[in-house]
């Protein structure tokens, strides 16, 4: 599992204990943003996002805390300032995407392991 994920899941599990269990695998789609982990845990991936790191006073929203990348929570680069914009150009393929995907559903089934029963 990569480290991204390992961060974004403990990110969620301090945040929003037993977010697990908001997330339907089958439907997980990191390239939506009602269907990536944080649409389906607070309905939007902005949303989400904010939620995790609201913005300050005067700073873009991607300055107050890390990148979505480093969580784990997307793979496209942001343009600092507009985070509805991103660069074409810098888009990842499908194939990166399902590997992110595959990550978090390993992340996610581990965490149900040490649900009770």
């Amino acid at each position: 599992m990569r480290p991204e994920v390992l961060r974004g899941a403990e990110l969620l599990d301090r945040v929003v204990p037993g977010w697990v269990n908001k997330v339907d695998v089958v439907k997980l789609d990191l390239e939506s943003c009602s269907t990536c982990i944080l649409g389906q845990v607070f309905g939007d991936f902005f949303i989400g996002w904010v939620s995790l790191f609201p913005p300050q006073l005067g700073k873009p929203i991607w300055q107050v805390g890390y990148s979505p990348t480093y969580y784990g929570f997307n793979l496209e680069r942001y343009i600092v300032g507009d985070p509805c914009a991103y660069r074409k150009e810098m888009r990842q393929s499908p194939e990166n995407y399902e590997g992110l995907r595959r990550d978090w559903v390993e992340a996610i089934v581990e965490r149900c392991k040490l649900l009770p029963a």
